[in-house]
């Protein structure tokens, strides 16, 4: 790896085996914290908070699709008698989702949660001169 010669010689990787020993030395950020920057820049875009359960975020997906649960079932990739399941209001015939599930649901909600208010105000803030684009 190259060596950059700002900021006294230290390599741009935050991995002690490419860098001769930098290790997290280094003055470069690695993946998680670009990572934690962009959550916390998402974070401050919403005005309202994400619905917390997942039976709320299936409801809003639901709504945000009119109702479809084929659009729904496709989105996260199970079918549509899963999310069938999912969101009836028999008991008997109710069925959690599981982990990997519940965590497609959570991406997808945060992926849709106030697209026109967040591209707002990142336009304004862009606007501004505060940059949001970012490079690893």
């Amino acid at each position: 790896m190259q060596k950059l010669a700002g900021r006294g010689g230290r390599c741009a990787r935050t991995d002690a085996t490419d860098c001769g020993g930098a290790g997290r030395a280094g003055w470069s950020l690695g993946e998680a914290d670009v990572g934690q920057i962009e959550q916390g820049l998402e974070r401050a875009l919403r005005t309202r908070p994400i619905p917390s359960s997942t039976e709320a975020r299936l409801r809003f997906l639901l709504a945000r699709n009119r109702g479809s649960t084929r659009k729904v079932a496709t989105m996260l990739g199970v079918s549509q008698r899963t999310v069938q399941r999912w969101v009836t209001k028999r008991a008997e015939a109710r069925r959690p989702p599981g982990p990997m599930q519940v965590r497609a649901i959570e991406e997808a909600v945060l992926a849709r949660w106030q697209l026109r208010i967040r591209a707002r105000r990142r336009a304004q803030a862009e606007a501004d001169g505060f940059l949001f684009h970012t490079r690893a």
